[in-house]
């Protein structure tokens, strides 16, 4: 469901498909799109909405030149009760999420997979029930500007080349799942940065895994964390 939203696209075929969940339940799936712009057209972000806590809210495949635009976009289940993302990118390049909100219960705010050029300005992703980003196999990632929050998790970076978070806030997560928690799980990735972040009243058995792994700058600032160290290794 979503209101006060404007859809844009150069398409030749209907690209708009609803694969069974196997929980009585659809999900919506946009494949093989060039050029597409999902937008809300009010002075707040538009809502899209799915009631099932086992549908993925938006999932894109196989495209290309996406922008989503003043979204607020989420689960109705309770936190906690959701066994879906909010966002999944899979296969797809230039890829664009601009002044947007991804809120839980989706297990993860956003997962993207094989995605060159992806693009997160604006954007806040909270309270979701696993996950804040989880990045596999991405090239050239920038995230700028965001506020990442309220969540029972972390950042899962694996296999990704060239990523930077910069001038952003990432707070009050508590990430629990095993005895060795991280905020960022970074595992063979190359060119990881955080720049000018603010980190603050987050719970983790650690940091990261390496101090070799991710690259912080001097603006990045710590503030009443819980790590037992800041690296394992």
């Amino acid at each position: 469901k979503s209101n006060n939203v404007k859809l844009e696209q150069v398409q030749e075929y209907d690209p708009i498909n609803w694969e069974p969940t196997g929980a009585y339940a659809n999900q919506l799936i946009i494949i093989g799109v060039s050029n597409l712009k999902i937008i809300g057209k009010g002075a707040k972000p538009s809502k899209i909405y799915t009631p099932s806590s086992a549908v993925t809210v938006l999932t894109f495949k196989n495209c290309k030149n996406i922008t989503i635009n003043n979204i607020d976009a989420g689960h109705k289940a309770k936190k906690g009760d959701c066994s879906a993302n909010v966002i999944d990118i899979i296969d797809c390049e230039t890829f664009s999420i601009k002044n947007s909100i991804l809120y839980g219960s989706g297990y993860e705010g956003i997962r993207a997979m094989n995605v060159k050029k992806l693009f997160v300005t604006g954007t806040t992703i909270t309270d979701c029930s696993y996950m804040l980003l989880d990045l596999f196999n991405c090239m050239n990632t920038s995230i700028d500007s965001c506020t990442f929050t309220k969540t029972t998790g972390g950042i899962n970076i694996m296999g990704c080349l060239n990523l930077t978070i910069s001038n952003s806030e990432i707070s009050d997560n508590t990430n629990e799942s095993s005895n060795e928690s991280f905020l960022f799980d970074i595992s063979r990735s190359t060119n990881i940065k955080i720049v000018k972040l603010k980190i603050e009243h987050n719970k983790a058995s650690y940091l990261a895994r390496s101090s070799q792994t991710l690259i912080i700058d001097e603006n990045t600032e710590f503030n009443e964390n819980s790590f037992d160290v800041l690296f394992k290794e």
